[in-house]
């Protein structure tokens, strides 16, 4: 878990201010450990640099890169903050560079497979000078080249210079749980980074070229992460793929992953064939995610997924560890007894720890937060959120286990998963399952589900948004607030009738309309703290595994991720397994937008953003607050990003 930043150019530069002003722009990413590389790509000559940030003991053995002195000739710069978290000794420095002085990489996330893969090399006759997942991943590509990335488990954002081929190897994990960012202009330069601010410092994006297409995504339709990012002159490097760069910085990113495209029929696999094959997936994939050489918490909400994953790791693995659980004041959304039932049910292993949620301070937080974030976010509890993973690192974890992806990929929202498993029953023929399923849904009662399905049928994502917009007037207050071009503009990535199915609603929601965005707005919270944050149901073989099952294995008798309930029902409470409702985390957003209001106003009054009239959204706060208190929220968070991040303005906190 790191930062790396970097760029090649066509023109050759002596200037160091650059990659230094990148690198500092993130160094909240990695505050262990910093360090460069400059290269004179046409003539094979590089230079490697510590800097004021690195221990003394880099700086002894590589000199400081200094912003106001004249540096060595270079095309490519590229750079590294480190958070260590394996190998905590400066032999796992960065960049690094290959014994054979052929190779250098800089690398940002953790590889959890990186002692089986070591084994293999050492089998192949390959020495290491250290213990690091970093060297592992260098070593790999020497040995298998591009292909090194199919053989990779964990999360990734990596640069490998080759000298030999004169270029920088870009690539990036399955999923995208590692972010990275590029601006390009091609025959002249191409600019990559952990995040976008780096780009920005870089100065080779023009901070008011924004993408109107995203700010109408977001306003109209709470979608983020669509294919492409608030800004015109940025672009996201699509996960699963990689990419050569070289002089001619053209960019053409080469794909070697992709989702499953289709599913098994209950034919192919018994249903305790799912179960006990998920099980044991997920076990191995928690396993590996417990290496490292500093403490490791789990977060418990009392939830199935975390549950899960807790009831995996003392009752399978036989693990001891901590866990860390949120308790609510509010009845209707408190889990705590659930997760002291998970917890209670292993004493001697499990350290349980529950903490409150910390007072709600987003305006005193608000100025720092909203530059880490870079782009508008979907709730102020976001920020909630950060908190309480600070308050897990203030107790000593340094990696957090979290239940992220399970109600994605294995139908845990049954508004979004119950209309296509119904229409997936009718189109098998499955009549008496169709009503069978229809009336004992433990969540949905049937004539929403059949209105759900008959929406689905003739109207698109989009249209449905729209009409509820229309029925409650505020699409009409809408038309006031917003200019034309928000609604003129052409959406990104818009919704199609392959998401209306069972499977495509599925790989919709782990990729684009909920699962790019889910991973980036919380890697950049936790970065900022910094604490890792390590998911096993996004370990790809699971991923694999989970969407190729037979939808009725995710659906059964009513029950949501039913075949996960079985799969860890003799590791966790019944209670906990067969719960017929699960809770959410709550935000009271009506409450808090009529509190905000003063401090709201003095934070956008002046914001000169093109695409929404301040005065009239002003005017209009309290009937937004009764009739779409989410919608203004969103108004809000492009307001304040634009006055912070575009404007570069500070928040006012009172």
């Amino acid at each position: 878990m790191c930062g790396i930043s970097g760029y090649l150019l066509t023109q050759s530069t002596t200037k160091s201010s650059q990659i230094i002003q990148m690198s500092t722009a993130i160094k909240h990413r990695g505050p262990d450990d910093e360090g460069f590389l400059l290269a004179d790509v046409s003539n094979n000559r590089a230079h490697t640099f510590s800097s004021a940030r690195s221990p003394s003991i880099i700086q002894e053995h590589w000199p400081v890169l200094k912003n106001e002195a004249e540096a060595p000739l270079h095309q490519l710069a590229m750079a590294q903050v480190r958070y260590s978290i394996i190998d905590l000794s400066p032999a796992g420095h960065q960049p690094m560079w290959s014994t054979c002085g052929n190779y250098c990489l800089t690398f940002n996330g953790e590889i959890y497979n990186y002692i089986e893969l070591r084994e293999k090399l050492e089998q192949l006759g390959i020495a290491f000078r250290t213990s690091s997942d970093t060297e592992v991943l260098l070593n790999g590509y020497i040995v298998w080249g591009e292909g090194v990335f199919e053989l990779l488990n964990g999360f990734f954002a990596v640069a490998i210079y080759d000298i030999k081929r004169k270029a920088v190897l870009l690539g990036r994990d399955r999923l995208g749980k590692a972010l990275l960012y590029l601006s390009s202009r091609p025959n002249e330069y191409i600019y990559w980074a952990s995040e976008i601010k780096a780009l920005l410092a870089a100065g080779c994006v023009n901070n008011n070229s924004i993408d109107t297409a995203s700010v109408s995504d977001f306003i109209l339709f709470g979608r983020r992460d669509r294919g492409g990012t608030f800004w015109r002159d940025v672009q996201d490097f699509p996960p699963g793929h990689f990419a050569w760069i070289d002089q001619s910085c053209v960019f053409k990113p080469v794909r070697y992953w992709a989702l499953p495209t289709s599913r098994l029929s209950i034919n192919d696999i018994s249903a305790n064939q799912a179960s006990t094959g998920l099980a044991d997936i997920l076990a191995d994939a928690l396993n590996i995610r417990l290496r490292a050489d500093v403490p490791i918490g789990f977060e418990l909400s009392g939830g199935m997924d975390s549950s899960a994953l807790v009831g995996l790791a003392a009752g399978r693995l036989q693990r001891s560890f901590k866990t860390y659980t949120i308790e609510f004041t509010e009845k209707h959304s408190n889990e705590e007894p659930f997760a002291r039932a998970v917890a209670q049910r292993y004493p001697n292993q499990i350290d349980y720890k529950v903490i409150k949620p910390p007072k709600e301070e987003f305006w005193q937080g608000a100025n720092d937060f909203i530059w880490l974030q870079e782009e508008p976010f979907h709730a102020p509890n976001l920020h909630t959120s950060q908190n309480m993973q600070r308050l897990i690192k203030a107790d000593g974890a340094h990696v957090v286990i979290s239940g992220a992806a399970g109600d994605e990929m294995l139908a845990g929202y049954a508004g979004d998963y119950q209309g296509p498993f119904l229409r997936h029953l009718l189109a098998s023929g499955n009549v008496m399952g169709f009503a069978s399923e229809l009336f004992a849904n433990t969540e949905i009662n049937p004539m929403p589900a059949i209105k759900g399905m008959a929406f689905d049928l003739f109207l698109s994502q989009e249209q449905r948004v729209q009409m509820g917009m229309r029925r409650t007037g505020e699409y009409g207050l809408l038309n006031k607030i917003l200019s034309p071009a928000v609604f003129a503009a052409k959406l990104n990535n818009p919704s199609t009738n392959a998401e209306n199915s069972f499977h495509g609603r599925t790989i919709a929601n782990m990729t684009h309309r909920l699962m790019n965005y889910w991973l980036r707005s919380g890697a950049k919270s936790a970065y900022g703290i910094p604490i890792e944050s390590r998911a096993p149901f996004l370990d790809y073989r699971v991923v694999e595994f989970c969407t190729q099952l037979p939808p009725e294995y995710l659906i059964h008798n009513g029950w949501h991720k039913h075949v996960l309930r079985k799969a860890v029902e003799e590791y966790v409470p019944s209670e906990v397994v067969w719960r017929r409702n699960k809770m959410g985390f709550p935000f009271p957003y009506r409450e808090w937008l009529i509190s905000s209001k003063s401090i709201a106003e003095k934070n956008i009054v002046d914001v000169n953003c093109p695409y929404i009239s301040v005065s009239v959204l002003l005017d209009n706060y309290d009937t937004m607050v009764k009739t779409a208190p989410i919608t203004l929220w969103r108004l809000l968070s492009v307001l304040l990003w634009w006055r912070r991040v575009v404007e570069l303005r500070p928040i006012v906190s009172q």
